[in-house]
């Protein structure tokens, strides 16, 4: 059969004229609308098969959270079988439950918004126009894990005070941007103001009094104090009083003023960094932040400029293929929120198993906003009936740029799709937000719409008609207004702060545009082709994948990708799973992940008994090689193999893995672990003051009886700035002898696929000396950001923190370390020294910061730990 990739010979067509809120049974449906079922008999308010409920819609059994909501016939080599495929002569009916993972995010009801606040609603949503639900995350909500409540992490942000604006210092690092905003959070309790802090504040930053400063005063005060640099841009006024001591008040006028201000202490600081600035060019600077719900991070060399034409150092590995760009969503402004779809949609660290700086922030995103609810608005009623080429032709000409002055004709082409907008949120300021955030009400309608997070196999769900799919022409209609809501987004002003973006409204939107780019369709004679723009990329890609993981059945996989496509237009039966791969019809993160290794595994004939497995964190045994999802904890540990590399979300190729009884292992399995906890390192925020603070975020500790003053007299002497001893290469080279797994009991109603285990991994130290570490927990471990022009300079007065080393051969003997300090690992020695670093830190559930080679140098990496308020550093 020539050219089609499902054909359906009646398309759907509609009487424009028909009521909206016709029944299943109306006569004015064609006859294809018998097995594409029209909106109405899905979704309409009138329609007989209105659902509230996700579980209750009759189409939803293709995306139940249990295999055992949906029936289904085994085969010969235990796959499933699903039935009413249509064209199951070219669709092979393999097994589809939903991929279970432990690692499900939650879309928030927004982040802080940092900008321009909400435009405030005109009336309350009534509840003819809109439906409510309240939704919460995939995760366990009892799991939650809160920030300790003394972690300066809570802190909330301030801005420079209106009370003195002529204290605004400019900031040392023109071009490390911090806090930039304008707005703030407001406080119940002011009483509370000296004890908050921000983890970011600029080096301009002032210190926020109920009294304002008299500018007399604040000459004297930073002229008395003030350290002269040499080579400085700095001028003392004429000299003034020294202040008294901080322990003394003021007179009494001056009461509500603190005895040694803030500004002053800045002043000084800046100098420092001014002049450090010039001879630690390079160096890595930490900025956190905290976005309302979890800390974030981010990095920059100091005094890089991104204007002089000097690259900026790359902390993620550049991808082995164009085809594996997939895993990872779009980056643009208005798209922000499209980043809380999955975790693993960010790129991921430099070194196997490990993230970047930033990586560490969604993390703990994670973490924090596991459980949250939000509450949803979605629009209700029957939507305007298109037939199926009407859908088709919009489709293919969607691609446009929206410009300002074409809001009314949008609007009004809008309306021809979803219907009457809304005039309860409406902004006339800003037309597209107004209609984005229709179309996020619309597309959250779950009676109509899917969430593409819960479905194994978009491809079926485009093409099979209820209860397997949703139906092309339904599918058609959400691809349709997620694309619509894509450009409206990207000229849309604070779109982080929107409501209701949820999973299901991120995942049509992401979907929309892969459909658009990656397929074409078009209709001849009656019949709906569909065609991949992307298969031969997607096949190259494919091969690519089992070249670097080092795939058994390498020469299958390129012999059969090579054919796929052009056989499946012929009219070969094709796995659903591959067929998704050649369309890129799959979302970002661990889908893609999963989606490649299905692919690969259908691609090898040889290995086809292995199939799928219904969880995004299971690893697969192979005889000669194991593979393991990049979050999971055998991928953190294994990670740390000189021959183990990261790609497309999979760590491989590992050692294959033996039963405690000595028998070999193959098959899927999951390693049993728990969280490791983000414990706070730093000093509680109620024992530090607001210098302090701001010192610490520098990575400079305040002796005791010493003042913030003080300190900076000391750093303002640049003979003291020197580069820290280097640690020594251990002579411990330890080498990875076995990785046991111990099978733990599966439930009588459960199948092989889910099988857990405990691992113990098996190391020779030399000399006869041997270590077990098991996997306890699921750390996370940071690749040290890349600095420039290192190594960097330390002062003399922090050294003494950089001696607290272990090599890797003690790490059984060492004691945990007390609050405050870093532990520097030792794991210079070769051989797998760093696996037995990283596998220390899983049985004693420690998050690190790693450094390999001399990319990154021992300043930069001990203040990367530092500021990120890791505990950890492994030196490799």
């Amino acid at each position: 059969m020539s050219g089609a990739v499902a054909i359906l010979r009646r398309l759907w067509y509609r009487d424009g004229s028909t009521s909206s809120s016709s029944s299943p049974s109306s006569a004015t449906n064609s006859p294809s609308d018998k097995v594409f079922p029209s909106l109405e008999q899905r979704g309409s308010v009138a329609s007989d098969h209105s659902m509230s409920s996700r579980t209750s819609s009759p189409h939803r059994l293709v995306r139940a959270l249990s295999s055992k909501l949906r029936p289904r016939s085994r085969t010969a080599n235990g796959n499933v079988e699903v039935e009413a495929i249509p064209r199951s002569e070219a669709i092979e009916t393999l097994s589809y439950r939903r991929p279970k993972s432990a690692h499900s995010s939650l879309s928030l009801n927004g982040l802080v918004n940092w900008g321009r606040g909400p435009r405030p609603i005109t009336k309350k949503p009534s509840e003819a126009e809109f439906g409510v639900r309240s939704c919460v995350s995939h995760n366990d909500a009892s799991n939650g894990t809160q920030l300790s409540p003394n972690s300066p992490l809570l802190a909330a942000f301030f801005p420079p005070s209106p009370k003195a604006p002529h204290l605004a210092i400019p900031n040392a690092h023109s071009t490390a941007q911090r806090n930039l905003s304008n707005k703030t959070l407001q406080l119940s309790d002011a009483g509370h103001l000296q004890k908050q802090r921000s983890h970011s504040l600029p080096a301009d930053a002032v210190l926020r009094t109920e009294t304002p400063l008299e500018p007399t005063r604040v000459h004297k005060e930073i002229s008395a104090g003030a350290v002269m640099v040499p080579g400085a841009p700095f001028s003392p006024i004429s000299p003034g009083p020294t202040p008294p001591p901080k322990d003394h008040p003021l007179p009494s006028e001056d009461d509500a003023r603190p005895a040694e201000p803030l500004p002053n202490i800045m002043e000084m600081l800046s100098m420092v960094e001014h002049r450090l600035s010039k001879l630690n060019y390079g160096a890595i600077n930490i900025i956190a932040q905290y976005n309302g719900v979890s800390p974030t991070y981010s990095w920059t060399p100091l005094g890089w400029d991104a204007n002089r034409g000097v690259p900026l150092p790359a902390e993620s590995p550049k991808l082995v293929h164009a085809a594996f760009q997939g895993m990872l969503v779009e980056d643009a402004p208005g798209l922000e929120r499209l980043s809380e779809l999955d975790v693993e949609s960010h790129p991921s660290g430099r070194l196997a198993g490990t993230t970047t700086v930033a990586g560490l922030g969604w993390e703990r995103w994670e973490v924090a906003s596991r459980g949250r609810r939000q509450t949803v608005y979605f629009m209700q009623g029957a939507l305007p009936p298109l037939s199926g080429p009407e859908l088709v032709q919009k489709l293919q000409n969607i691609k446009r740029t929206l410009e300002p002055a074409n809001a009314a004709e949008e609007a009004t082409l809008l309306r021809g799709i979803i219907g009457q907008a809304s005039s309860t949120f409406f902004d006339a300021e800003r037309p597209y937000n107004s209609q984005a955030a229709d179309l996020i009400r619309v597309i959250n309608r779950e009676d109509l719409f899917e969430d593409f997070t819960l479905a194994d196999s978009v491809y079926l769900l485009a093409i099979a008609p209820p209860p397997t799919g949703m139906g092309v022409r339904l599918f058609l209609l959400q691809m349709l207004l997620g694309y619509e809501l894509y450009l409206r987004l990207k000229v849309c002003d604070n779109t982080s702060s929107f409501p209701g973006i949820t999973q299901q409204v991120n995942s049509t939107l992401e979907m929309a545009v892969r459909w658009v780019e990656n397929v074409s369709t078009e209709i001849v004679d009656g019949e709906l082709k569909v065609y991949s723009k992307i298969h031969e990329r997607q096949a190259d890609g494919l091969i690519a994948f089992a070249e670097a993981m080092r795939w058994p059945a390498l020469d299958e996989v390129r012999r059969f990708a090579k054919t796929a496509y052009s056989d499946h237009l012929g009219g070969q039966i094709v796995n659903v799973h591959f067929l998704d791969w050649l369309y890129g019809t799959f979302l970002p993160g661990r889908w893609f992940a999963w989606k490649c290794m299905s692919a690969a595994i259908y691609a090898s004939p040889s290995l086809r008994s292995y199939g799928t497995t219904p969880y995004y964190d299971a690893g697969l045994v192979l005889d000669q090689h194991s593979y393991w999802r990049s979050r999971t904890p055998l991928a953190h540990v294994l990670g740390g193999l000189s021959s183990a590399n990261c790609v497309a979300g999979w760590v491989g190729p590992c050692p294959p893995i033996k039963l405690v009884d000595g028998r070999n292992f193959t098959g899927w399995i999951r390693i049993k672990s728990k969280p490791a906890e983000f414990n706070q390192v730093a000093v509680p925020v109620e024992e530090m003051t607001e210098d302090e603070h701001e010192l610490q975020d520098r990575g400079l500790r305040v002796r005791p009886g010493e003042t913030p003053r003080g300190l900076l007299n000391e750093l303002a002497d640049m003979t003291k700035w020197v580069f820290p001893p280097p640690v020594p290469k251990s002579t411990t080279k330890p080498n990875l002898e076995q990785v046991t797994l111990d099978l733990l009991p599966v439930d009588d109603d459960d199948d092989s696929s889910s099988q857990c285990a405990n691992a113990v991994l098996g190391f020779n130290l030399g000399n006869g000396y041997r270590v077990t570490y098991t996997i306890v927990h699921n750390p996370v471990f940071v690749s040290a950001a890349p600095c420039m022009s290192g190594p960097h300079l330390a002062h003399t007065r922090e050294l003494e923190r950089y001696q607290n080393v272990v090599d890797v051969k003690d790490l059984k003997d060492d004691k945990m370390t007390s609050p405050g300090q870093i532990l520097l690992i030792n794991a210079t020695g070769g051989g797998d020294a760093e696996v037995v670093a990283r596998a220390w830190c899983s049985e004693a559930g420690r998050h690190a910061v790693i450094s390999r080679g001399n990319t990154t140098c021992l300043t930069c990496s001990f203040n990367t730990t530092e500021n990120m308020e890791l505990s950890v550093l492994i030196l490799s």
